[in-house]
């Protein structure tokens, strides 16, 4: 299961972490179609804010990506709440596959 962790302080996010498979890879099929869209999802909203926006930290490790806000700009902030709801979405649509949480 993909599993996306929304970090939160003051009712501002401060960032996200989120990892894992849909499934094993290669099984093919829907399992393939929700990676494929998270991954996309992630990397499109981590290369607008790191690169067009500034003010965030990206790492990548084996199957898991964590970015952190250093700016408190409201431009930041929508990108964020854009993704959070994207992956919100996602979720409700694909519960067994993909799971999104939000922690203070």
């Amino acid at each position: 299961m993909v599993r996306a962790e929304f970090f939160r302080e003051g009712g501002r996010c401060t960032g996200f972490t989120v990892m894992g498979h849909a499934m094993p890879e290669g099984r093919g099929g829907e399992y393939d179609l929700i990676c494929a869209a998270v991954s996309s999802a992630v990397y499109l909203c981590c290369n607008t804010l790191m690169y067009f926006m500034g003010g965030c930290t990206a790492r990548q490790g084996d199957n898991e990506i964590t970015l952190r806000v250093k700016s408190d700009s409201e431009a930041i902030q929508a990108v964020l709440r854009g993704f959070h709801e994207h992956m919100r979405e996602m979720s409700r649509q694909h519960p067994d596959y993909l799971r999104t949480i939000s922690t203070n």
